[in-house]
């Protein structure tokens, strides 16, 4: 009779720590989830001709709006050669959803790297817009 009533005791409390166990871990995915409000990347473009800035615009929107974030920074980024100067490497893209997470951009500057913003872009906007030079296209106004 004891030993089913210490056995009932064991199995209630390994059953209430098992119960509070699993209820902390399905808090954390909402935490982890918050916590990615923005990211630093490469321009994914095609490797074909020469891209103008209006190309970037268009291919960071597509890239903002794959990732569902709000907002877009295009970004200019030097690298500091072996003379000591800078010198333009690439373009790149700061996505983010807040005017808040626009100030962590600093984070990713360095003595060796320097960034020089471009603009600053709503992803709903562009995303969906490719511009064209007057008359590169005939019969586009």
């Amino acid at each position: 009779m004891k030993i089913d009533k210490l056995t009932v005791g064991f199995l209630s409390i390994v059953l209430t720590a098992c119960s509070s166990t699993t209820s902390d871990f399905k808090q954390k995915p909402s935490v982890l989830n918050s916590a990615k409000a923005y990211t630093y990347q490469t321009v994914e473009t095609p490797k074909t001709k020469e891209l103008l800035l209006r190309d970037y615009v268009y291919y960071a929107a597509q890239q903002a709006d794959k990732m569902k974030f709000k907002k877009f920074a295009l970004i200019q980024e030097y690298s500091q050669n072996k003379f000591g100067g800078f010198n333009s490497s690439k373009i790149t893209t700061f996505m983010f959803n807040s005017e808040l997470d626009f100030n962590e951009i600093k984070n990713y500057e360095s003595p060796y790297k320097k960034l020089k913003l471009l603009g600053v872009f709503d992803t709903e906007e562009y995303k969906d817009k490719r511009f064209h030079k007057v008359g590169l296209i005939p019969g586009l106004v």
